[in-house]
């Protein structure tokens, strides 16, 4: 399911008209994302959270007629998601048989 298509099923679920819908999305967005950008989880409520982290990443440069390489370090932000038991419960019925495209014949 794609960003629209979530948008087009809320509305229709809850009877709210999709620009309704797409504001309080695009908010949604907006403050989950400066939430993980300061390093802070984001957690849906019997879903799954979100975990932020930033990792240190040295690498090493050498410029054009130097000797010596130069040391750089750079940050990369790590994002993680951790189901929560029921959810991971629930997902595991689905993924534990093979289905049917997938057994041998």
């Amino acid at each position: 399911m794609n960003y629209a298509d979530m948008e087009k099923e809320i509305s229709s679920r809850t009877g709210l008209p999709l620009p309704a819908v797409q504001l309080v999305l695009s908010s949604m967005r907006d403050i989950i994302t400066e939430s993980l950008m300061r390093q802070q989880d984001v957690v849906f409520r019997g879903l799954f959270r979100i975990t932020s982290s930033a990792r240190e990443i040295t690498s090493f440069k050498t410029p054009v007629g130097a000797e010596e390489p130069t040391r750089e370090k750079a940050y990369r932000l790590v994002l993680g998601i951790h189901p929560f038991r029921p959810l991971r419960q629930e997902l595991n019925k689905w993924t534990s048989s093979l289905s049917s495209s997938m057994k041998s014949t």
